[in-house]
């Protein structure tokens, strides 16, 4: 399992949203380096954005 997931509701229904793409992206120096990407599920969940063990300090967005 990733160690970072997602929820994307719609806040309009409040229902979860799917099909979204999510891009994940750390700081590295003055730059933006993506370090996963994916697609929310019927759950409004993006659970397989990095690989278990990969996460490391820093700034996300």
């Amino acid at each position: 399992m990733s160690p970072i997931t997602t929820h994307i509701l719609d806040t309009a229904s409040g229902s979860p949203a799917a099909n979204v793409d999510v891009q994940l992206e750390i700081r590295d120096r003055d730059e933006w380096r993506m370090v996963g990407r994916g697609s929310t599920d019927a759950d409004g969940r993006c659970k397989g954005l990095m690989n278990e063990g990969t996460l490391r300090a820093g700034t996300y967005r």
